[in-house]
């Protein structure tokens, strides 16, 4: 949250309180996040036509790749399948 931009919280006209933060510590750690969400959505618009075209054209292998994903998803937070 200390990373996160004002405009960005669900309530931005409320300030950030995080316990042994000041506002001037919180600013570098936003700056430093605003590259790194870019980078986020501009792999998720990639992801995005990937997915489109195994869709259209290799649904088959889609599937499979959502299982992979389910599974390792799953395995990460602990839960056994």
């Amino acid at each position: 949250m200390a990373a996160t931009r004002q405009d960005d919280l669900a309530k931005p006209d409320q300030p950030k309180k995080i316990a042994g933060m000041t506002r001037e510590q919180m600013a570098p750690m936003e700056r430093e996040m605003a590259p790194m969400e870019w980078e986020m959505a501009s792999l998720h618009q990639d992801f995005k036509q990937i997915e489109r075209y195994l869709a259209q054209h290799h649904a088959e292998l889609l599937d499979e790749f959502r299982s992979v994903i389910a599974a390792t998803s799953l395995d990460q937070t602990g839960v056994n399948v």
